[in-house]
């Protein structure tokens, strides 16, 4: 209880007048302490690792986890979220899923696209259990990391998945495009481009990409 008054203290900004407010809940601490990531990280940092340390589970680590991306520490969030993620897991939490697809990002961030793959690899386990809009999501994080890595084929795979799964899926369309034009494919990367094009005729992002095609087509 002392960190969640540690928090909801932390979290004010000025003085009132007015009754006590009731007694913080641990969602009260959290919203608190996710809000005070980004404007103060060193402060949360400091009131999560004792959030932590009071059995705050995966929530107190989600936030010690935003925090350490506010700090620019990205490969330390990975990690902070992978302990989250398993958390989460063993307690039958579907977040367990989201989770592992941030320590991923993270991991891209941090410029370890092998852990970034395999912290996908999890998430999609858990993704894949009616949580469709997060699976496609997945999908195209996990052919970034294998981008990343040269495995063309593989992320080629992915992004051809996720159009399938949902063909309003720009992200993916744009992606797969930009892939098949890098591995000389040039009437798959025509065809992509063209569904991006359906999608968001004026987008810089897809325009550029359909330049970049054509020239490359020539």
């Amino acid at each position: 209880m002392l960190i969640l008054m540690s928090l909801a203290l932390a979290a004010q900004t000025a003085p009132t007048t007015e009754a006590a407010p009731p007694e913080p809940t641990a969602r009260d601490a959290y919203e608190d302490c996710i809000r005070m990531s980004a404007s103060d990280p060193t402060n949360a940092d400091r009131l999560a690792r004792q959030w932590i340390s009071q059995e705050g589970g995966a929530p107190a680590r989600h936030c010690l986890a935003m925090t350490q991306l506010h700090q620019e520490k990205p490969d330390a969030a990975a990690a902070t979220l992978v302990e989250a993620a398993r958390i989460a897991e063993s307690e039958g939490s579907a977040f367990a899923a989201d989770l592992y697809g941030q320590a991923g990002n993270a991991a891209l961030l941090a410029g370890d696209a092998i852990s970034a793959e395999q912290h996908f690899d999890q998430a999609l386990i858990g993704a894949a259990r009616g949580r469709d809009d997060l699976h496609g999501r997945l999908l195209i994080d996990r052919a970034l990391a294998r981008t990343e890595q040269g495995k063309i084929v593989a992320a080629r795979a992915d992004l051809l998945a996720a159009t399938q799964a949902d063909r309003n899926n720009l992200d993916a369309w744009l992606l797969l495009a930009a892939t098949e034009r890098r591995a000389g494919n040039m009437p798959a990367a025509e065809s992509a481009i063209q569904q991006a094009i359906r999608l968001a005729p004026d987008n810089s992002d897809v325009l550029e990409e359909a330049a970049r095609i054509a020239v490359e087509d020539e």
